[in-house]
Formats: C-alpha cells, structure tokens, sequence
C-alpha cells in the first residue's frame, strides 16, 4: 500500500538513544498485538509487512497502520488482545537505530518510505493467527 504509506506525514522518530511516546491518530494509527500472535503475522505478511515495534516489558507488539483506516478491529475476540490504538493514545517509538532489548525496537526496521502496513493484509493475518493459534470463538466466521 506504498500510495498511502506515500501520501501521509512522515513519521519521525526520536533522535538520540531514547525512545518518546509519540501520538497515534495523527500521521498512523497502531495496532497492538500480544507477543505469541506477532512472529507469526510477520511471516504471513512477507515483504508486505511494514515497520513494526517490539514492547518486551509489555510483550505487545505494534504494527502502524494509514489513520482512520477503514479495516474492521473490533471484529477481534476480546481474548486476542489485538486492539487498535488512534486519537488520545500514545505509542514508545524506539529511534531507528534501536534493533534490540533493552526497551522498545524495531523488530522489522523502520523505512521512512515503508514504515506503514496495509490495514487490510495486516488483519487478515492476523485474523489468522488467532484462528490458528486461540481456534474458532462463538459468533466468529472462522
């Protein structure tokens, strides 16, 4: 979804060796999704996946995504965890050159030109790896 990632603000992150939490909603939203869903999704998402941050004190981690994208997060079982963060919430964005514990890095490495990932493709992955790994939930399709 390179027009998309093409067309929205660049993300910045923090210069120096500290992360900042920056606002969602703005430039991207995030999705937030626990550790044992994430290696996973990234394989499925291949070369389509965009930059992602690794949180291992909270074991999440968040995925960013065009804001107000259209794709349905609240589809997800609540016992997934997989939530959708945008306005009024805030996401430690580690400096691009931070690709390891300890605190919050880039497990797939920030691209300026392709930090986002397509909203679409990323819940279907992770649509999923919840099936697979949590199996069919009551009012689900799966």
């Amino acid at each position: 979804m390179k027009s998309q990632a093409a067309s929205a603000p660049a993300l910045r992150p923090p210069p120096g060796p500290d992360a900042h939490a920056l606002p969602a909603g703005e430039c991207w939203d995030a999705v937030r999704v626990p550790s044992y869903l994430a290696a996973r999704a990234i394989d499925l998402l291949g070369v389509q996946c965009g930059s992602v941050i690794s949180d291992p004190y909270g074991s999440r981690y968040y995925w960013l995504i065009p804001a107000n994208s259209g794709a349905e997060w609240a589809s997800f079982p609540a016992v997934s965890q997989v939530q959708r963060l945008s306005v009024a919430c805030w996401v430690t964005v580690p400096p691009c050159a931070h690709r390891a514990p300890p605190g919050p890095y880039w497990v797939v490495p920030f691209r300026e030109d392709g930090y986002l990932t397509d909203p679409y493709r990323l819940h279907a992955a992770l649509a999923r790896t919840t099936a697979d790994e949590l199996g069919p939930r009551e009012g689900s399709s799966s």
